[in-house]
C-alpha cells in the first residue's frame, strides 16, 4: 500500500499522484487561516443532534441488500439553508474551485480534470466520524468528488483515512487537506477509534463534500 505524505515545510503543497492510471489531486492547506476560522464557525454550527443525522438514516451508498455502507454522522448544507450560496460560508467558498489557476491544475493532475470547468451544479454534504465510524468500498453517482478534511488540535482519534483501491493508494485525511478524484474511482473511509474519548461531540473527523457535477439546463452552481 503506497501511503502519501506530504512535506510539512511547505506553506501549501500539491501532490499529482501520476504513478497510477487513477490520479488524484491533493492540496494541503487549502484555506487560509481567516478562511479556516469562518469554516470552524460554520461547522460548530452543525454540530449538534438536532442537524446531525445517522448516516444509516440519508442517503448513503448501499450494499446489494440495501443496507448502508457508512456510519457516521452528516448533513446535507442545501437543506439547512434557505439559500446556501448567499448563506453558508462553506458553500461560498467554492469559488476556490471556480478559477483559471485550479483548472489548470486540476487538468494537469487528472485526465478527466478537463472537464472540471465545465461542470455547472454541485450538492454539498458535511459528515462527521467519531469512534468505529467508516465508510466502506463505494463510488459516487457525480463527475467529481472534493474532500476536504478537518480536525481539533490535539487530534484524538486514530483512522478516517481515505483508501482509493484502484491504484492501492492510502490518502491521510490531515486537517485542512483537500483531495479531489472522478466519482467513479473506488474509495473508502477507514474506521475510527478514539485515543481518547472526549466528553462531547466535536472531537472526531469532519469532512467537507461537494459533489460537482453537469446539468443540461445552464448555470446553476453560481
Amino acid at each position: 500500500m503506497k501511503v502519501i505524505l506530504m512535506d510539512p515545510s511547505q506553506p501549501q503543497k500539491l501532490l499529482i499522484n501520476k504513478d497510477t492510471n487513477f490520479p488524484c489531486l491533493v492540496i494541503d492547506n487549502w484555506y487560509s487561516a481567516e478562511e479556516e476560522k469562518a469554516v470552524w464557525k460554520e461547522l460548530d454550527f452543525y454540530t449538534n443532534k438536532d442537524k446531525f443525522y445517522r448516516s444509516e438514516n440519508t442517503v448513503t451508498a448501499t450494499d446489494s441488500n440495501g443496507n448502508s455502507l457508512s456510519s457516521s454522522f452528516r448533513t446535507y448544507i442545501d437543506r439547512v439553508f434557505r439559500d446556501a450560496t448567499r448563506d453558508s460560508t462553506i458553500v461560498k467558498l467554492r469559488e476556490k474551485l471556480r478559477t483559471d489557476k485550479f483548472y489548470s491544475t486540476i487538468e494537469e493532475a487528472i485526465p478527466m480534470g478537463r472537464i472540471f470547468k465545465d461542470t455547472n451544479a454541485s450538492s454539498n454534504l458535511i459528515s462527521y466520524y467519531e469512534e468505529n465510524d467508516y465508510y466502506d468500498e463505494h463510488v459516487d453517482i457525480f463527475l467529481f468528488t472534493v474532500l476536504i478534511w478537518f480536525h481539533k488540535t490535539p487530534k484524538l482519534y486514530t483512522g478516517g483515512d481515505l483508501y482509493l483501491k484502484d491504484s492501492d493508494t492510502k490518502i491521510i485525511s490531515k486537517h485542512n487537506r483537500l483531495c479531489v478524484f472522478p466519482c467513479y474511482y473506488k474509495h473508502q473511509v477507514t474506521p475510527i477509534e478514539w485515543t481518547q474519548k472526549p466528553d462531547e461531540l466535536g472531537h472526531g473527523r469532519y469532512t467537507i463534500t461537494h459533489f460537482y457535477y453537469t446539468t443540461p439546463s445552464g448555470k446553476i452552481d453560481e
